[in-house]
């Protein structure tokens, strides 16, 4: 048998491959492996998962136990490396043994804590036992494995073959274990040395100290937990497989041995800023960045594949880290590759690897920073008093003059903030403005979120709040006046209309004539209007403002008449176009041509394809082109204002089965919903005699607005509590 199983692995160790044919084999191992967990969850898992935690979750234990296998076999280690990237394939069988067997639990680890460690210990192999994450499909791949391995060491050992055996499978199974709980372990092991958190994800993705991420953060976490020890057994490796590349690496760092001083002043920077107050999820942070600097000085070595190597982890890492260390890494990785003298290239490099392992603290460019910068260059001189004093000097330095705090926290949500605000996704600035408000960062960001998310009160507060802090920058003017006028506080708005207007600094900041605009509309005031025009000329936004001016006072064949005129000039834009058809609908007029040719103009434009589909209902006719409204909810299916068009068109045109679909998704997408779309959703329910919906929507409505009496009309059963079964 020992004959035919050496056989065996002689064949498979000698099929013909090339380091990238076997590095694409266990790369698409891992990618199946994740395809098909993905498919048993109903769900392709995100990014964080499936490219840093799920690969390197791999990577570990295929490292890991090629490690210890060739410790406890004595088998060379580069045919055992290409014969664990064959059975590497394996993994490919719990998610489809599980299919076959119909397991209905999905794949994970499982949740250990120290009071059920023994019992996971000793049940995990018990068929009779089910345990949380370690489905039979993953028990069945952990026997396979001790099975394998004490076989395989058993048939290539050269003495002692059954103790070596025996004791390799009776080995891989704890440490089997160790991988399938690997996150809880950690939790156990680590959680006396941190802060306390209530669970394990918490404890994996609280950052107090360091750059949160928007998602996925335990994934991160564990990525950088998991690459430390990766990187240590890729340096092992690399030492058994290559000796002679190798040692001039060991001799390459034995020269440049100081240069470490620069990624070692910049994490003595961050735990300084840090001041204590460290979780766990911050010191991964803290040890990615670490890590990564250190390799970019290491990175040096040259263009071989252990300087790619090394290039590669530290890329990796610092992405897991946040993105401002990941653009200082590639940053310092270019630097080390620069052409010309040696000292330009490992200077700047070193400066780069600084600022890469104190960038978790939060980026800073003052006069300080630069001066470390200096210093850290200084390391690499082979004048060693020169690279040792300047190394102390930079130690002493962080030391010295590292803040009291971190301004990465704050850092992350103000840009956070601008990435949202440039990409015009207004929807997501209200939670991300609130949690900047709250780690300490400007409230007059919150004022604006809120003012646009329409709580009034709220925004009030918060304006007041940052005034009272001392907030006198033209935003805050602009702001003031804007919320004035959305409140009706007019005794306020001449006030800090008059602040602005002889300020000469304030009123080149803020755009003052369309606030002034907005305000004349507001008021029905045409002759300001009028006014405006003749200083500025014709423009398609104080046409159309007249034209609102005209229909706020009910003038709509005046209002008509200039909606037209706005969009005959050759600068009108689609919301322009929209309105003239709204108008011209109301009015009588042909808004069929004015649709074509908006939609010449702006093909697509769901804008004007709304108010198109709104256009007879406006005129109290018939709904019509349901090609355009289905056009608009592929287009943009979670669109407050397209559901809203949507349910209104299926309650005239007779479907209010659709109508309440779409009105309760038009409440589901608003923070404050309108009480017209909560009234289609009651009037939706009557119409299918849904007691039930109708009460829920009309108490609804009336818990928003108390005033409001008309959702009365819908609530003749409130007394008595809803049926669900009446749905």
């Amino acid at each position: 048998m020992r004959v035919m199983i050496l056989n065996a692995i002689e064949k498979l160790a000698s099929i013909r491959t090339t380091r990238a044919q076997l590095a694409g084999l266990f790369m698409a191992t891992v990618i199946l492996r994740n395809l098909l967990e993905s498919v048993s969850a109903g769900m392709l898992f995100p990014v964080p998962a499936f490219v840093f935690h799920f690969p390197i979750a791999y990577v570990f234990p295929m490292l890991g136990l090629t490690a210890l296998m060739h410790i406890l076999s004595g088998y060379p280690l580069p045919r055992l490396l290409k014969l664990m990237v064959f059975a590497w394939t394996l993994t490919l069988l719990p998610p489809l043994l599980d299919y076959a067997l119909g397991t209905s639990s999905a794949i994970g680890y499982f949740p250990l804590e120290r009071s059920n460690a023994g019992f996971f210990l000793l049940n995990f192999f018990n068929p009779l036992v089910e345990l949380p994450g370690t489905t039979a499909g993953i028990r069945i791949e952990a026997a396979i494995g001790c099975l394998l391995a004490g076989v395989f060491t058993w048939a290539v050992a050269k003495d002692r073959r059954v103790v070596r055996g025996t004791g390799t499978a009776i080995l891989f199974a704890p440490v089997f274990l160790a991988f399938f709980t690997w996150p809880g372990l950690i939790y156990i092991l680590t959680m006396d040395l941190f802060p306390y958190a209530e669970t394990l994800q918490e404890y994996f993705q609280w950052h107090a100290a360091t750059y949160p991420h928007l998602t996925g953060s335990l994934h991160y976490t564990v990525f950088l937990v998991d690459i430390v020890p990766v990187t240590l057994i890729l340096a092992w490796f690399y030492r058994k497989l290559d000796r002679e590349g190798s040692g001039e690496f060991a001799a390459f760092l034995r020269r440049r041995a100081l240069s470490i001083a620069a990624p070692l002043a910049g994490a003595v920077y961050l735990l300084a800023a840090a001041g204590g107050r460290m979780t766990f999820a911050d010191a991964a942070s803290a040890a990615g960045a670490f890590l990564a600097a250190l390799l970019i000085v290491m990175s040096r070595f040259g263009g071989t594949a252990a300087g790619w190597t090394l290039r590669t982890v530290a890329l990796a890492s610092a992405l897991a880290v946040g993105w401002p260390t990941a653009a200082l890494v590639m940053l310092g990785l270019s630097l080390a590759m620069l052409p010309g003298p040696a000292w330009l290239a490992g200077g700047l490099a070193a400066a780069a690897a600084f600022l890469t392992a104190s960038s978790p603290a939060g980026l800073s460019w003052g006069p300080v920073i630069i001066g470390v910068c200096v210093l850290c260059a200084l390391t690499i001189s082979r004048r060693r008093w020169l690279a040792s004093a300047a190394g102390g000097a930079a130690l002493a330095a962080v030391m010295a003059v590292a803040p009291d705090h971190t301004t990465s926290y704050t850092q992350h949500y103000s840009w956070l903030m601008d990435a949202i605000s440039r990409n015009g996704r207004l929807d997501l600035s209200l939670p991300v403005a609130r949690e900047m408000a709250a780690s300490g960062g400007d409230m007059l960001n919150l004022a604006k979120a809120e003012l646009e998310a329409g709580d009034l009160a709220r925004s009030r507060w918060c304006y007041e709040t940052a005034l009272g802090h001392g907030s006198r920058s033209p935003d805050a003017y602009r702001l003031g006046l804007n919320l004035a006028l959305s409140q009706g506080m007019q005794e306020q708005f001449d006030s800090l209309l008059q602040i602005v207007v002889e300020d000469r600094g304030l009123l080149d900041e803020i755009d003052l004539g369309g606030i002034m605009v907005s305000r004349a509309v507001r008021e029905t005031d045409t002759l300001f209007i009028q006014r405006a025009m003749e200083l500025r000329g014709p423009s398609p936004q104080l046409y159309n403002a007249f034209s609102a001016a005209c229909a706020g006072s009910g003038d709509l064949d005046r209002a008509a008449l200039y909606a037209r005129a706005a969009v005959s000039h050759p600068d009108a834009m689609a919301g322009q176009y929209a309105w003239a058809i709204h108008v011209t609908a109301i009015t009588g007029g042909d808004y069929d041509s004015l649709y074509r040719t908006g939609m010449d103009a702006f093909p697509g434009s769901v804008e004007i394809m709304e108010a198109r589909l709104m256009a007879p209902l406006a005129g109290g006719g018939v709904p019509d082109r349901e090609d355009l409204l289905r056009r608009c909810l592929a287009l943009s299916p979670a669109s407050t204002g397209v559901l809203r068009t949507a349910a209104l068109w299926y309650l005239s045109a007779g479907c209010p089965d659709s109508a309440l679909k779409y009105s309760e998704r038009a409440i589901a997408s608003m923070g404050n919903p309108d009480p017209a779309t909560i009234r289609i959703a009651c009037a939706a329910s009557a119409a299918l005699r849904d007691t039930c919906g109708m009460i829920t929507n009309a108490a609804y409505g009336l818990e928003l607005y108390p005033g409001d009496f008309t959702f009365m009309e819908f609530l003749p059963g409130l007394n008595a509590p809803p049926d669900p079964s009446e749905r």
